[in-house]
């Protein structure tokens, strides 16, 4: 019998802030704690998640591949949103 197991590297987000992640990371969710938006930026510099709403208490799957170019990936919180960024 095989177990599916998750595990993530937490990084905590302030209000309205910026992640920048090396371009060889990948992220598995946003764990929202106060509510806004979150953007995501791949390390190919194509917006993935464009200014979605969260709400605070949710986890946000975000299961895209991100790494693979040549730029950082770049995680923006907007309109008050702070929260956990699951990374790996």
């Amino acid at each position: 019998m095989s177990q599916f197991q998750e595990r993530y590297r937490p990084e905590a987000i302030a209000a309205n802030a910026t992640l920048t992640l090396p371009a060889t990371c990948n992220i598995g969710g946003f764990l929202c704690k106060t509510a806004g938006a979150i953007t995501v930026i791949d390390s190919k510099g194509v917006t993935v998640v464009n200014a979605v709403a969260v709400a605070a208490g949710t986890w946000l799957p975000i299961p895209f591949l991100l790494a693979g170019g040549g730029t950082p990936v770049v995680i923006t919180l907007s309109g008050g949103a702070v929260g956990t960024v699951g990374v790996y």
